[in-house]
């Protein structure tokens, strides 16, 4: 009996609805691809050539005709992992030497670290990059950093999903590669469609992925009033309207409250190195409102700055990355993924989402994978939650040194930080 073809189209049409009226980007178009061919599209430039390539990755939908990917539709093909896509940007990390890249997607979904080496240089040789795997990706040419993204696909075997069967794993192994459409400053539907496949195969779908998607989709607008309601409602008593109080609190406090401002001015006189007397000495450097003070975050972000400060991580765009990292690996829900989020298009992707309020410009390129996946294990290590199970006022004079020990904060960091240079205000 004859096999089926691996790729089946019939009549197959795609029509983009534009402002100047109706696109026909494929017509009619009718093939069968059979095991084993090799195929090529050559056409000039808008003849439909990647535009068909999408529809068979589920990346676009026909609005006419059939297509069938291995005897499924391109939806199901994806889902259950059937085909292979290498984009036409390699997609290489340029911190990652060729053998990192590779091993990168095997280290995230928990494959044996003993049998990723033997993987990597087989792969490398198949594509005929043996002896690159120590180079980075600027040092090769364009075509070699393609072989190279062609060598992380094939390293890649699609079993992941069987091979992480605890919930949790699953869950930080989805966030973990929510971050990387984020790394190049651009969010490309691709890449998008790669992370969607990773999470329909280990079921798993946070808030974070459908962020993802706002962002992908330029919804930021969308994307603030969804996050600001999650976050309102992450730091709220569980009742129908503690949402509603808190949300009341923030804007009360944002417009200033003496009788807690006068509370949180106390702090001064607390003992010098306790967690106290360091809170107020670090928003008086930085020229912060304290809660209360006109225009200041109020009482909501008090678990964020202690975090600055018992972790020991400043208040430059890269340090807010590595503290949002550590605030993601300290909480059990997931918000903080979605608190680091924030970060990332504050401070590197240059959208404005929340740096403004707080006197700082938005900014790019500030994302260092290195700092914030440090900021994420200091984070696990932590044995609270400072966000949202944590009362400030019950150690507020116990001293930062000791509560680091006492709370598992790894690492040598001075308990008061100098502020960056352009927060550095003379308050004495």
């Amino acid at each position: 009996m004859t096999e089926r073809p691996v790729i089946k189209a019939e009549n197959l049409d795609l029509t983009f609805q534009t402002g100047d009226g109706p696109v026909h980007a494929l017509k009619g178009v009718t093939l069968d691809i059979e095991k084993g061919d090799f195929v090529s599209f050559i056409g000039p430039s808008g003849c439909g050539k990647t535009t068909f390539l999408r529809v068979i990755a589920a990346l676009e939908e026909p609005t006419g005709g059939t297509i069938s990917v291995n005897g499924m539709s391109p939806e199901e093909a994806r889902k259950a992992r059937a085909y292979g896509y290498v984009f036409q940007h390699a997609g290489l990390y340029p911190w990652r030497t060729i053998r990192g890249n590779i091993a990168l997607p095997l280290e995230i979904m928990g494959f044996p670290r003993a049998e990723i080496p033997a993987r990597i240089e087989r792969v490398l040789d198949l594509v005929d990059l043996k002896g690159f795997g120590k180079k980075f990706p600027w040092q090769l040419s364009g075509g070699m950093q393609q072989r190279a993204s062609i060598a992380r696909a094939l390293a890649f075997e699609h079993r992941f999903a069987a091979a992480i069967t605890d919930p949790e794993h699953r869950s930080t192994a989805i966030q973990m590669l929510v971050l990387v459409p984020y790394a190049d400053t651009t969010v490309d539907s691709p890449e998008v469609a790669v992370v969607d496949g990773y999470a329909d195969a280990l079921g798993q779908h946070p808030n974070t992925l459908r962020d993802l998607h706002q962002v992908r989709d330029l919804h930021i607008k969308r994307l603030l009033v969804d996050y600001g309601r999650r976050s309102i409602g992450a730091f709220s008593e569980n009742t129908e309207y503690g949402p509603m109080r808190t949300a009341a609190r923030f804007i009360h406090q944002y417009i200033g409250d003496s009788h807690v401002t006068e509370r949180w001015t106390a702090l001064e006189g607390y003992p010098e190195g306790s967690l106290g007397h360091t809170f107020f000495v670090f928003y008086r450097d930085r020229g912060f409102p304290l809660p209360g003070e006109h225009h200041g975050t109020g009482e909501l972000f008090v678990g964020h700055d202690s975090s600055h400060i018992l972790s020991g991580t400043n208040t430059d765009g890269p340090s807010e990355l590595e503290v949002a990292g550590f605030e993601a690996g300290m909480s059990a829900d997931g918000f903080g993924y979605e608190m680091l989020l924030e970060v990332i298009l504050d401070y590197h992707m240059g959208i404005d989402f929340g740096a403004s309020s707080v006197g700082i410009e938005p900014k790019t390129g500030e994302f260092d994978p290195d700092r914030v996946t440090t900021g994420i294990r200091r984070g696990i290590d932590c044995n609270v939650d400072l966000i949202r199970d944590w009362d400030f006022w019950s150690v507020a004079d116990v001293p930062v040194l000791e509560l680091r020990e006492r709370y598992n904060i790894l690492g040598d960091r001075p308990a008061v930080m100098e502020p960056p240079e352009f927060q550095r205000t003379d308050w004495h």
